[in-house]
């Protein structure tokens, strides 16, 4: 059965999202009456792996999956490899038998993005794939506090996943960031890369956290959650990105909400290389199979201290004029940075809006985001800190 979600109302939280933002593509299959948590699951030529993502959420508990939307996006964009078009055309065959099986979650619904007129447009990727996805949840009733699971159709998901929800309500956050383990590679060349990219992740992560920035989180599209509200009120995914979807809209959440880091359950992604997106995984992965792993070099801790610094003389400069507080910054590299990117125009703007040091700094942090962080330990890597040697054999 298919169906176009429709606005489940025209006002409330939602109305105006989807009136205005969201794109809504047909439903196969019948949401629960109610439902408090959704897990969206793009897929592109995943006939093989996603039965296997599907039977690791069914083994949630039968509780939480009676409360919960699954909903797979099987796409490509017009144009796709005749291989990729019968592969997900297998796909959305073999999800019509799915009805009332015990290996995947009772209330699963799909979109078919991928037949004959419904492809993506050409050079969509998953960034349109996941808001699909999400838009089709808001649209079919869910309520603020639903908490939506972003997935993907390769990665496993453990069996308290879905409780997960619970604890994350409680951090008050916009956001979830769900810890990641990659599943074994098939090769001993393969595990190493794996082992190599999980550390330069980790090693990235904890350097902004050492620096105190509020952007101190993984970016994995697989490997995070949010609430219906604060996807709505983030504006929801962009849907021309190829790649970097989740990056972008974890940054827009941080400052709409905050991202909180969960420890009570994982994900386990798929540690295969890819092509499809020009970086992340599946791209270094591939590079690698192909001798370069220079992606996987860490970066200087220099340029964390760096990063610090700059922090926390914007925080504590936020009465002097634009001239005087450049000046305030003891790093040449870093006063060049900001001064590039506009800091003497926006900085008595902020100083005009904001009247107290606090909502100085918090304009200063969303200005200075995630983006503007990793262009400056580039920035740094380039001009003085080149990265290290790999630190694992």
């Amino acid at each position: 059965m298919s169906r176009r979600p429709e606005p489940a109302s025209s006002s409330g939280f939602s109305g105006k999202y989807l009136r205005s933002r969201a794109i809504l593509r047909p439903l196969s299959g019948l949401p629960p009456p109610a439902f408090d948590r959704a897990v969206v699951i793009p897929a592109i030529a995943e006939s093989a792996n996603l039965p296997a993502t599907l039977a690791s959420l069914a083994r949630n508990p039968a509780s939480l999956l009676e409360r919960t939307l699954a909903v797979v996006v099987v796409n490509h964009a017009a144009g796709a490899p005749p291989d990729v078009v019968e592969d997900n055309r297998r796909t959305l065959a073999w999800l019509g038998l799915r009805k009332g099986s015990p290996d995947a979650p009772p209330h699963l619904c799909w979109i078919d993005a991928a037949s004959p007129g419904r492809e993506l447009p050409p050079k969509a990727g998953v960034g349109l794939a996941r808001k699909i996805g999400c838009d089709a949840v808001i649209a079919a009733g869910a309520a603020p506090e639903c908490v939506l699971f972003n997935l993907d159709a390769d990665t496993l998901a453990g069996p308290d996943y879905l409780a997960a929800a619970d604890r994350f309500l409680r951090t008050g956050r916009a956001a979830g960031n769900i810890p990641f383990l990659h599943q074994p590679a098939a090769t001993p060349e393969g595990r190493r890369s794996i082992a190599r990219y999980e550390e330069f992740l980790d090693a990235y992560v904890a350097g902004l956290r050492r620096a105190g920035s509020p952007y101190a989180f993984h970016c994995m599209g697989s490997a995070f959650c949010m609430t219906a509200a604060a996807y709505v009120r983030a504006g929801g995914f962009h849907a021309g990105r190829q790649a970097g979807e989740d990056f972008y809209l974890l940054q827009q959440l941080a400052k709409t909400g905050g991202v909180a880091e969960l420890t009570c359950t994982a994900v386990h992604p798929s540690p295969r290389s890819s092509w499809r997106v020009p970086f992340g995984t599946g791209r270094r992965m591939g590079e690698a199979e192909e001798g370069d792993d220079s992606g996987f070099a860490p970066y200087d801790p220099r340029v964390f201290d760096a990063l610090a610094g700059l922090l926390e003389t914007a925080h504590a400069v936020t009465d002097r004029p634009a001239a005087d507080a450049l000046a305030e910054f003891a790093d040449p590299l870093a006063r060049e940075f900001l001064d590039e990117r506009g800091f003497r125009t926006i900085w008595p703007k902020f100083q005009s809006q904001f009247r107290t040091e606090a909502a100085r700094r918090r304009a200063f942090d969303e200005w200075f985001d995630a983006l503007a962080t990793l262009k400056f330990i580039h920035f740094l890597t380039e001009r003085r800190w080149p990265r290290l040697p790999h630190s694992m054999p």
